[in-house]
């Protein structure tokens, strides 16, 4: 694992950034945000591997579990 990761989340409505699921596939987070309606939002971070508590491959989501306290500079990637 390289030592930094660009994660990505798409939320919805009043989803929240400070959450645990985190995608290293930026398609998996737009579908996430588009998924229910168009009022969907996609962020991306860097993430330090320290900072990484689990990782998921399975169901194709890429699925990286952070400390979210840990995440800086939270940049919005695509609004809906």
């Amino acid at each position: 694992m390289p030592e930094e990761i660009t994660v990505y989340r798409g939320i919805r409505g009043r989803g929240s950034l400070k959450a645990l699921s985190w995608t290293t596939d930026i398609e998996k987070a737009e579908w996430f945000a588009k998924r229910w309606d168009k009022n969907g939002k996609v962020y991306s971070v860097n993430v330090s591997k320290d900072d990484v508590l689990a990782v998921f491959s399975s169901r194709g989501e890429s699925e990286l579990v952070v400390d979210y306290t840990k995440l800086r500079n939270i940049k919005l990637e695509t609004e809906y």
